[in-house]
């Protein structure tokens, strides 16, 4: 009875997670089936697979989203450089080196992780405007940078803080430097938290739209989340909408493929991370 009575219940929690399961996928396959019809089979059959497949749809939405896709290609990238330099910097000082007021610096930095950042929109745009850096790249760049320190500093100092204080002895016994120290030593052995915080970082980035809404009014310096929203209305009163869903999949596959490659890395920085916060 005992042992019914558990497959009974173990029966039922697989059925709620396959159901919960395949309600999450449920919008993404509704979103690649609709990019391969039609207006008339997007209107006719609008939930069942469709043939012939509208594989033009996909070379429509391109032309549509490339451009933008290349310009949050640029703007992450050359963020999440800058974050994960400027942070390991300085998880590293406050991991490793001692100065008066290191706890208290370190814990206002980590205040700034309860600061809503839509609360800091209005004055820093103002101090873009101030910099003349509206319709410009560094206009997203640095405010990326600024905001990515403050978690990446949290994973990073964590994850350099549980080093053995051993391997930084011998090094410094050898003649090295704290720069050849965190070069040599700390950074290969907390790649994969490196890692992880980049990929966070990086879907923050290409996933925002507030900020680039607000700093970017030039179309053709738009990122993917502003593109992606104005699919809609470029084909004025009678969107293609094969085409739409289609530059949605398309926006996504940068994403996946960031996570696909790094997801071993990933997974085994964030247990790094975890485990020495």
């Amino acid at each position: 009875m005992l042992m019914a009575g558990t497959s009974k219940r173990q029966w039922v929690v697989h059925v709620v997670l396959i159901t919960m399961l395949f309600l999450t996928f449920l919008p993404y396959l509704f979103m690649v089936m609709t990019s391969t019809k039609t207006n008339a089979q997007m209107v006719h059959q609008t939930w069942i697979p469709t043939w012939p497949i509208a594989w033009a749809n996909y070379a429509g939405a391109w032309g549509l989203v490339s451009r933008d896709i290349v310009n949050t290609l640029i703007v992450a990238g050359t963020s999440i450089a800058g974050i994960l330099t400027t942070a390991t910097l300085a998880a590293y000082a406050f991991a490793r080196l001692r100065f008066r007021g290191k706890e208290v610096l370190y814990m206002l930095i980590l205040a700034l992780l309860m600061v809503p950042s839509v609360l800091m929109l209005i004055p820093l745009y103002l101090e873009i405007v101030t910099m003349r850096l509206t319709n410009n790249y560094f206009g997203l760049i640095l405010p990326y940078i600024a905001m990515g320190q403050p978690f990446t500093i949290l994973l990073t100092r964590g994850a350099i803080a549980t080093l053995p204080e051993e391997l930084f002895e011998a090094a410094r016994l050898d003649g090295a430097s704290e720069w050849i120290a965190l070069r040599a030593i700390a950074v290969p052995l907390i790649g994969p938290v490196l890692i992880s915080a980049g990929i966070m970082n990086f879907l923050t980035i290409w996933n925002d739209y507030v900020l680039p809404f607000v700093v970017m009014n030039d179309p053709n310096k738009w990122t993917v989340s502003l593109g992606v929203a104005q699919l809609q209305a470029s084909f004025g009163v009678t969107p293609q909408w094969g085409v739409v869903f289609a530059g949605y999949v398309i926006a996504t596959i940068p994403l996946l493929v960031i996570f696909v490659l790094g997801m071993r890395y990933f997974v085994r920085g964030l247990t790094s991370a975890s485990l020495s916060l």
